[in-house]
C-alpha cells in the first residue's frame, strides 16, 4: 500500500468518515470551525470584490456614454458656430 504525505481533515458523518482538504491560510494549515470561518470570510470578500467590479463596470459604461454625449454636443456646437460664421460672410 502506498503512503501519502498529504494532510487531510477527517470528518465523521452518519455515512462514515470523509477526508476533507485542509484550508491553507498565511502558510498555515487550518482545520475545523476556524477553517469554516476563514472560508466564509473568503467567500464574503470574493462577493464584495465582485460587487465592486460590477459597480466599476457600470461606472465605466456611464462615463463612456457621457463621453459620447459630450462629443456629440461638441460637434453640434461646432456646426452651429460654422453656420453662424458662414451667415456673417
Amino acid at each position: 500500500l502506498a503512503q501519502s504525505h498529504q494532510v487531510k481533515e477527517m470528518k465523521i458523518t452518519k455515512n462514515g468518515i470523509d477526508l476533507i482538504d485542509p484550508y491553507v491560510s498565511d502558510n498555515k494549515i487550518v482545520f475545523g470551525s476556524k477553517k469554516n470561518i476563514l472560508e466564509m470570510k473568503d467567500k464574503m470578500t470574493e462577493m464584495e470584490m465582485k460587487t465592486a467590479e460590477n459597480q466599476l463596470d457600470a461606472e465605466i459604461k456611464a462615463l463612456q456614454l457621457r463621453k459620447r454625449i459630450l462629443n456629440e454636443e461638441s460637434k453640434l456646437q461646432l456646426s452651429k458656430k460654422n453656420a453662424y460664421q458662414k451667415s456673417r460672410e
